[in-house]
């Protein structure tokens, strides 16, 4: 019976749970939109080819976000946004219709 009773009362030290690649990507993207509404303006559209740098923890270099790229998906996906993402969104000046407008220039 010891044995069995040998684990009880101990529990295991609950490991930080990191964001999936796609929750990392989603983050990127905001910070590279944030970045992009401070320089250009909320109203201008983004070229769909464009990149926009981005200061990473943990990368020594900028990362290149397509950020024209990032906007097609998540417009695609906005469907599956959690709302913690489509508030994230809304912070930057974009609600739920806005996600169908021209943030995008093709």
């Amino acid at each position: 019976m010891w044995r069995r009773l040998h684990g009880v009362g101990r529990h295991r030290p609950t490991a930080t749970k990191r964001p999936s690649k796609a929750q990392q990507a989603f983050q990127r993207g905001l910070v590279a939109l944030a970045q992009w509404v401070e320089r250009e303006g909320a109203g201008q559209s983004v070229p769909r080819g464009h990149s926009e740098e981005i200061a990473v923890d943990g990368e020594a270099e900028p990362v290149a976000v397509k950020l024209g790229v990032w906007i097609t998906n998540t417009k695609t996906r906005r469907d599956k946004l959690t709302a913690e993402q489509l508030a994230a969104l809304a912070a930057l000046g974009i609600t739920g219709h806005d996600v169908d407008a021209p943030l995008l220039s093709l």
